[in-house]
């Protein structure tokens, strides 16, 4: 098995600097959280480290969803009266934010169910041949490499030895049949930011589209993606504070007249005559049916939620987040760390005790039950990484802004006990 271990001493949570620096982003927020302040059925306060699966959500999320039952009621783009013309300022306004959120023009953004849905309507809307190429790496959840490999011929890009992207493989791997390249931005199970600049560089020398799964990224550092000049980019609102069930898709403005739709409903369409079909330009043909409306209403206030925060604040957080987390978590020589971490690394941790026969589950329960601290443990929808790296699954810690040094110091405890599970 390869392997990655590094060991360091064990850092006091209640003198270290950065903590003290960072307090009042924290605490300024933690009481948004209702899940942050109830407490678990251990009866100690609900720790959680499962952000890359989905993150809590905010007061103000919640009260945009239920405001929506509430007091304006309707579809969206189907009517003039007075609830309806509240919910489509409402629902364009989100729409708008979003793309200027993330550096995209406003008829760029196409609202979907989530990541998994965009990456499946991206597949749908290049049709891809059986015998066309799409370059991805070995870093890729399920969701941006199934769609892949149901319509075209998957080529897999492994990983340098410092975790990230091998970027003349990837130059390598390109040849006149390859239609796509598809990367994650920042991998779910290593937490090693991804050099896709360069990727998307190289890839449009040799005249190739790019596909970039954002989910881990966006709410964590600043996306922009006029600044990384890729063709498409996809990701969940439930990863930035938002509701479960939306996501985002956009598209280059200029290939939209090269795409046809693939799903077909109302709202689509500006005029059916005789059987001749007009379809409505920009995010509408690509939108077809009642969208989740009250989701992207809360999304919309999931983005100005962190816009009020700044993704400066955010990033400095996260950083401060990673550099504790690591420096607390190296110590124990009875855990591995399969993958190697970067210098651009996320606050996302994998580790594993030494034993091949330690049960993953057992031990993510125990600390559920008794510590009450929620983890990840599996293979995190990336099979294919674990197999190359020889890893039967792991535990993952992920954290977010609202995350503090005593929680990460919790969880060590919690490890420091459990050590005669380790064997």
């Amino acid at each position: 098995m390869m392997q990655t271990r590094l060991s360091g001493p064990t850092i006091a949570a209640n003198v270290d600097p950065a903590e003290r620096q960072s307090k009042p982003l924290t605490t300024s927020v933690r009481g948004d959280f209702p899940l942050l302040i109830r407490e678990s059925t251990t009866g100690r306060p609900s720790v959680y480290l499962d952000n890359a699966a989905t993150t809590l959500k905010p007061q103000p999320v919640i009260d945009a969803i239920s405001a929506y039952y509430r007091e304006y009621t309707s579809n969206v783009g189907r009517a003039n009266h007075q609830f309806a013309e509240i919910v489509n300022a409402k629902f364009e306004s989100c729409r708008e934010n979003v793309a200027s959120f993330m550096g995209a023009k406003k008829r760029e953004v196409i609202f979907t169910s989530g990541c998994t849905d965009s990456i499946n309507l991206a597949s749908m809307l290049l049709n891809l041949e059986r015998d066309d190429e799409v370059v991805v790496s070995i870093l890729e959840h399920h969701s941006n490499y199934l769609p892949w490999q149901s319509r075209a011929r998957v080529k897999t890009v492994l990983t340098d030895g410092t975790g990230v992207i091998d970027l003349d493989r990837l130059r390598d791997a390109i040849t006149p049949r390859t239609r796509l390249v598809a990367l994650t931005y920042l991998s779910n199970v290593t937490g090693n930011v991804q050099p896709v600049r360069e990727a998307i560089r190289i890839a449009r020398e040799r005249g190739v589209l790019v596909f970039i799964d954002a989910a881990q990224a966006m709410g964590h550092f600043p996306v922009d993606v006029t600044e990384l000049g890729c063709d498409f980019l996809a990701f969940s609102a439930h990863k930035m504070l938002g509701p479960t069930g939306v996501g985002v898709l956009y598209i280059r403005e200029d290939l939209h007249r090269h795409l046809r739709p693939v799903r077909y409903g109302g709202g689509m369409v500006s005029n059916i005559k005789h059987g001749a079909v007009t379809y409505r330009d920009g995010p509408a043909m690509f939108e077809a049916g009642t969208p989740n409306i009250e989701g992207i209403l809360a999304f919309g206030a999931a983005v100005s939620y962190i816009q009020r925060l700044g993704l400066p604040a955010i990033a400095q957080r996260l950083n401060e987040l990673e550099q504790y987390g690591w420096k607390q978590l190296s110590q124990f020589e009875e855990l591995i760390f399969p993958f190697p971490r970067h210098a651009d690394h996320a606050a996302i941790f994998t580790f594993r005790p030494r034993s091949e026969t330690c049960d993953l589950s057992f031990l993510v329960q125990i600390l559920s039950d008794t510590y009450g601290i929620a983890l990840n443990q599996g293979y995190q929808c990336s099979q294919p990484l674990y197999e190359w790296r020889g890893v039967r699954g792991a535990i993952r810690t992920s954290l977010y802004f609202y995350n503090t040094f005593s929680e990460i110091d919790q969880l060590v405890d919690g490890l420091r006990e459990l050590r005669p599970f380790f064997a």
